[in-house]
């Protein structure tokens, strides 16, 4: 039998098995559950790989998709951008030609801009009021009087190149900023669009949607005009100049060479605002005051006579004859065009006393209208819309004026835009007398037009400079905006506003001969 040293030794070898396994039972189990842990996170692991192979694998795709249709977008105003004279004259070959030339211009320049631009297509959408542009041009002697006489060429422009556009946004107002600005918002954050050509700096109301890419040089390209906005220069993008596509200078002015074919120029008589219509009544022709506001259609076949401000008659053809009335320098031996520096608007002067323009004379500055000027806006130095000169009404022209007035209130629009859109309208639509009609034209000039300087419609007939010699505001309905305007003409400009869109409100005056007549009230004189 076993001794007790050796139950004692069993005993102690059995306490020490128990322990043994006790610790090797908790490794075990301490094993197994991280081996559990692992293979839950391997499976969640492999779950994420899983998700991510399938997003690259779609990122992969997209990216293919978007390497494989790469384009470039034109976007024109074309209200603002118009096509040089010899395409519009074309009709609809111009308009072809128009469109291999934008697409040949655009395609040149693209490879100082993109890398890989051989790939990438030209996408152009052109959006303008087809009619009032139509009227416009066709005042210009670029098409014919049809009220849609652009549409040839639109159509021609359209079916050029699979990818151009040249879209009617009808008349109504803004109708072409609103598409332009919505198809820039669609694509200026699209991959595929690798490159936005923006052509309506002729506009200022577009550097908003152009301030948040101010310095994307790599995204964004100006194309420049000549009425392009000098505001756009600070926001750092890149400009470009296609001159053999739109036009660059106004309507040429053919001047008279000198005898000798130096660059004399004849001296301008000053000018005089006001009339004498005692002797003007006592020439044996009949004097045509329409062509002394300015609205004479008739040119050299006018029956009346073509008589200046300062009572010079228009012996010369009117082709000759500058905007402000005097016989223009030689230009054929100079062979440069007229240059034109961009519209600034400067804040004109405060009005303090000290530093105000001198008005003692204003009208011997402002320009008059010529048959060859008709459907072109006169704007000075500072690219501010200025109102040709419209003579004082003699005293018979107010009291046929308040005569009619008596009888019935005149309608503004009628008269001054050939139309009225107001159904069942109250005021006068009968035949206006040529006095009636110039004193209406005169009383009118004396409302401010809310675009001020910026207003480019053909057919605002609000005004847009004090024509009130020695008046400098006070009193004025006109703001001093208006009395600080540098009076003279620096060039006569296409409208960007066309027919039928200006904001002038429809009120037909009511002042008596009284106070028209008095410098006091605001009242024109």
């Amino acid at each position: 039998m076993l001794g007790d040293a050796e139950l004692e030794a069993l005993d102690a070898q059995l306490g020490d098995f128990r322990v043994s396994s006790t610790k090797h039972h908790d490794i075990l189990q301490a094993v197994i559950q991280k081996y559990g842990t692992l293979l839950e996170s391997y499976r969640t692991l492999r779950s994420d790989y899983e998700e991510e192979k399938e997003s690259r694998e779609r990122y992969k795709k997209l990216s293919r998709e978007q390497v494989r249709n790469p384009f470039v977008l034109v976007l024109v105003d074309g209200d603002g951008y118009v096509f040089n004279d010899d395409l519009i004259r074309a009709n609809a070959e111009g308009g072809s030609n128009a469109a291999q030339l934008l697409n040949s211009c655009i395609r040149e320049y693209l490879p100082r801009v993109l890398k890989d631009s051989d790939q990438c297509r030209i996408m152009v959408r052109i959006y303008a009021n087809l009619a009032g542009l139509s009227k416009a041009l066709s005042k210009a002697k670029l098409v014919g009087p049809e009220k849609r006489s652009l549409a040839p060429f639109a159509a021609s422009f359209t079916r050029s190149q699979d990818l151009f556009d040249y879209i009617d946004a009808d008349d109504k107002k803004e109708g072409a900023d609103f598409k332009i600005r919505e198809m820039f918002r669609l694509f200026a954050e699209n991959s595929q669009c690798k490159h936005i050509f923006f052509a309506g700096c002729h506009d200022t109301g577009y550097l908003s949607l152009l301030t948040p890419y101010r310095g994307k040089a790599d995204r964004i390209t100006l194309i420049r005009t000549r009425a392009f906005s000098s505001e756009y220069t600070s926001l750092g993008l890149g400009i470009v100049d296609f001159q053999t596509v739109f036009r660059t200078f106004s309507l040429p002015i053919m001047p008279i060479a000198a005898n000798n074919g130096t660059k004399n120029v004849l001296p301008i008589q000053p000018q005089s605002p006001i009339i004498d219509h005692k002797l003007l009544a006592a020439n044996t022709t009949r004097i045509c005051k329409y062509f002394q506001i300015g609205n004479c259609r008739f040119g050299n076949t006018c029956a009346n006579a073509h008589i200046f401000l300062d009572g010079r008659r228009a012996t010369v053809p009117e082709t000759n004859i500058l905007p402000w009335g005097g016989l223009g320098p030689t230009m054929a031996a100079q062979g440069n065009p007229i240059t034109w520096k961009p519209p600034n608007f400067v804040q004109p002067l405060p009005m303090d006393g000290t530093q105000q323009r001198n008005r003692d004379n204003l009208t011997d500055d402002l320009p008059i209208s010529t048959p060859q000027t008709e459907g072109l806006i006169p704007v000075n130095k500072d690219g501010e819309r200025l109102d040709t000169v419209i003579p004082k009404p003699a005293p018979e022209e107010w009291s046929i004026y308040n005569q009619r007035v008596k009888q019935q209130k005149p309608c503004n629009n009628f008269y001054m835009r050939d139309q009225c859109l107001i159904h069942n309208c109250t005021l006068d639509h009968k035949p206006l007398e040529p006095g009636a009609l110039h004193v209406l034209t005169y009383i009118l000039k004396g409302y401010p037009c809310p675009r001020k300087g910026r207003c480019r419609s053909t057919d605002c007939y609000n005004g847009h400079i004090c024509q009130k010699n020695g008046c400098y505001g006070k009193g004025c309905r006109l703001n001093y905006y208006m009395h600080s305007m540098d009076p003279k003409v620096a060039d006569w400009v296409m409208p960007t506003s066309l027919p039928g869109t200006d904001d002038s409100s429809e009120k037909s005056p009511t002042e008596s001969l009284e106070e028209m007549m008095s410098p006091v009230g605001g009242a024109p004189v």
